[in-house]
């Protein structure tokens, strides 16, 4: 008799199976015109991704990738779907912050600031671009950390006392956006021995 179940059970769950595996099998082939040598193809696969939303979400990283691509209407149409994949898309465009593609780690940087509190999961890997070369990186990281509360400030603070005064800055912007919480220990830094520390200190107070 199992044998006869076995064949029963298949006839019966075969039908609902096909019927799952055409979003998986859009979502696969738009992730593969994403490699495309076209732009316009690439734009187009973006934007057929982005109509599907969070059924997409396996395309995550593979757009992701895309941030730094030489076409603005592509790069743009990325951003989009990137948005409406969120909140499955922030890990992957976290991840970015790390491109060598400067263009990349900006778009990353600005979509983390757009969503905010939401992307505080991704706290470690947002911490080492205050460090980015590029201010266009840097501070608006250094605003969406803020927004991320007291749990952020401990990292902050071992960047405040950095040689680099663009990594200060960008610390002291964070220290500053998490607030009150904050103040106590800065202030204890203004009046300690390292100059850095210091320098660091003043300007979080001030802003």
């Amino acid at each position: 008799m199992k044998p006869v179940c076995s064949l029963v059970l298949l006839f019966v769950f075969a039908p609902w199976a096909q019927a799952a595996d055409p979003i998986k099998q859009r979502v696969q082939k738009f992730v593969k015109e994403l490699e495309s040598e076209s732009s316009g193809e690439r734009r187009r696969a973006a934007s057929e991704l982005r109509k599907m939303g969070s059924l997409a979400k396996d395309a995550a990283p593979a757009l992701a990738k895309l941030l730094g691509d030489e076409s603005l209407w592509v790069t743009d149409e990325v951003v989009k779907a990137l948005k409406a994949m969120a909140p499955d898309s922030i890990e992957p465009v976290a991840k970015m912050l790390k491109s060598r593609s400067t263009v990349a780690r900006i778009h990353a940087a600005e979509l983390l600031e757009h969503w905010g509190e939401r992307a505080a999961e991704q706290l470690k890997l947002m911490l080492p671009a205050l460090k980015d070369e590029d201010q266009r990186v840097r501070l608006p990281v250094a605003r969406t950390i803020g927004k991320f509360g007291e749990p952020a400030a401990p990292g902050c603070y071992r960047l405040l006392t950095a040689r680099n005064a663009d990594h200060r800055e960008a610390a002291a912007i964070a220290l500053a956006g998490i607030g009150p919480a904050t103040f106590t220990k800065l202030r204890t830094t203004l009046k300690g021995r390292n100059d850095y520390g210091r320098a660091g200190a003043a300007v979080a107070l001030g802003y």
